[in-house]
């Protein structure tokens, strides 16, 4: 154990827990980066390479906005690390979303709405309504 540094597998309110931490340190899936995102939280992520390198790619991007720290797994040794954390505790905290549009079902819904409103064919089908149940 490192004084002042915890570790856990899991925690049932994560968005609490990042929001609480310093800094944190995860793998680039796209929940734990909405999550983190979501509450602002400064993050070190080193992203899963194989079989697919899309955790890969969202951090190498959300690096470039200036919104995470990343490292490829080859060189997350715990030094290099350590080094990533201490360098990013130095920054000002990201803005809370990151300046990321989290507003997916706000934009489904407005999508649609304005499809149904234009009176165009929407491509979602509907289903008759079914009678509910006494």
């Amino acid at each position: 154990r490192i004084r002042g540094v915890d570790a856990c597998t899991y925690h049932e309110d994560l968005p609490g827990l990042y929001s609480a931490a310093a800094a944190v340190i995860s793998m680039g899936g796209y929940n734990t980066i909405s999550e983190l995102a979501s509450v602002g939280a400064r993050a070190v992520v080193v992203p899963r390479v194989t079989p697919r390198r899309e955790q890969w790619e969202r951090a190498k991007r959300l690096a470039a906005r200036g919104v995470l720290r990343f490292l490829h797994p080859d060189d997350a040794s715990p030094a290099r690390l350590m080094c990533e954390v201490l360098e990013s505790l130095e920054q000002p905290p990201p803005a809370r979303g990151w300046g990321l549009d989290l507003g997916g079902l706000k934009t489904i819904v407005r999508t649609l709405r304005e499809t149904v409103n234009a009176g165009t064919r929407s491509p979602v089908r509907t289903r008759p309504a079914v009678p509910a149940l006494p």
